[in-house]
């Protein structure tokens, strides 16, 4: 099994300037029978506050980064070389303070 890895660091080769780190979370097993490996920057999105459910909707519906979209897969061949994506598609996150 593979622990979630979370690399703290600024000016990471390959990563938009902005990144401050990266996460990588262990394969899931999805209902489609297939495993998902998901991976993101840190500190490279924008900062906006969603308050209601439209704006999550509206923040759910525009399309991933595609610099990070491209540079993603590359960063998993650094970091797991063992591990090889057959493919790589992008979806926005929300995350929540508390």
């Amino acid at each position: 099994s593979m622990p979630t890895i979370m690399m703290y660091k600024k000016g990471i080769e390959g990563m938009p300037p902005s990144t401050t780190g990266t996460y990588i979370l262990p394969p899931i097993l999805y209902p489609d029978g297939k495993y998902y490996l998901k991976i993101g920057p840190m500190g490279h999105q924008r900062n906006s506050e969603i308050t209601t459910l439209q704006e999550a909707k509206e923040w759910y519906s525009e399309p991933g980064d595609p610099e990070v979209m491209e540079k993603m897969p590359k960063l998993i061949f650094k970091i797991i070389p063992s591990q090889s994506p057959i493919s790589a598609s992008s979806r926005r996150l929300l995350v929540g303070d508390y």
